[in-house]
């Protein structure tokens, strides 16, 4: 599946503060399920998902960490890009109810790592010994456009 994240609104603040620095720090993508309610306005940290996070066969507690994390910019579209490896696999799954992919960027400790953003897979995802693989979009995870 191709994913479209949608940011959690206090992020371009984290990064603005240099709190986040998307290339230096580790950034995970997190499988959580669809107890889980996306709070683009309140949820700032990881400890606001991390307790709705997958648990189950094959799963790694924490997610995969991004890999060739990307910053770019297009003059002519006035566009910043963040992006990393695609794909994302998650390899012999065995879980149900997975609902959400979430970005963040991992400090180790929930309450101060920091939330990124979010993809809703609009369905649960209930694999049985198999893989998810999430294909990052070719427009990146997220964008910031300047008008």
């Amino acid at each position: 599946m191709t994913t479209i994240a949608k940011m959690y609104g206090q992020y371009p603040l984290k990064l603005d503060s240099k709190v986040c620095d998307w290339s230096a720090d580790t950034v995970k993508a997190a499988l959580v399920l669809n107890t889980y309610t996306p709070d683009q306005d309140n949820h700032v940290f990881w400890s606001s998902a991390n307790t709705f996070e997958a648990s189950g066969g094959g799963y790694t507690s924490g997610g995969v960490t991004l890999s060739t994390k990307t910053r770019s910019y297009d003059g002519s579209s006035k566009t910043t890009t963040l992006s990393a490896a695609s794909p994302l696999t998650y390899s012999g799954l065995t879980l149900s109810g997975v609902r959400y992919l979430v970005y963040y960027h991992s400090t180790g400790t929930p309450s101060t790592s920091v939330l990124a953003a979010y993809v809703d897979f609009g369905a649960d995802q209930n694999p049985s010994a198999q893989n998810i693989v999430v294909t990052i979009a070719a427009a990146g995870i997220l964008t910031f456009t300047v008008s």
